[in-house]
């Protein structure tokens, strides 16, 4: 008897699914990374973008504005709001005399604040310059580069980017 084999078997299979989920194991968390990082990186991006607006409309209004203004002057997304979140981040606008200052702290996918993302760094963006990872001590006492870095002692901030002028 002459018979033709037809379909795969059962280990063929189970060696199949078993290398597709060993891929898996490999490659879903550094896709998760990467989209984090890609969560970073439109954060810095985002406050580039405020930096720039706000160096822009000191040029024409002689003093820095807040969200509002630079929204209302149509120099950044008119979608723009204080205390908004985007991409995973929370930007807050802080009153600094004769400067600007937003945080953006990161917050989990719903916009809660109650279990924020230990993976996501979050930034402050003090006068062009935007630091990582100084956002928990920063309020509106921190007038100046000098107190970003002192109010966070335990775990200085890293300066990523500075604005061009």
């Amino acid at each position: 008897m002459d018979r033709r084999q037809q379909g795969f078997s059962l280990i063929e299979l189970m060696v199949v699914i078993a290398i597709i989920a060993i891929v898996g194991a490999i490659a879903i968390p550094r896709i998760i990374g990467l989209q984090k990082g890609a969560q970073m990186s439109a954060a810095v991006a985002d406050l580039r973008a405020i930096s720039s607006a706000e160096e822009t409309y000191r040029k024409s209004q002689f003093q820095y504005g807040n969200i509002a203004a630079l929204v209302a002057q149509k120099m950044i997304d008119q979608a723009w709001r204080n205390d908004m979140v985007r991409n995973g981040y929370k930007f807050t606008e802080i009153a600094v005399a004769g400067s600007y200052m937003v945080k953006a702290v990161a917050f989990t996918a719903d916009g809660s604040a109650t279990n924020p993302d230990p993976d996501l760094k979050s930034f402050v963006l003090l006068d062009g310059n935007i630091y990582k990872g100084a956002t928990t001590h920063v309020n509106a006492n921190v007038t100046s580069e000098a107190t970003v870095i002192s109010s966070c002692a335990a775990s200085p901030p890293t300066l990523v980017a500075v604005a061009q002028q």
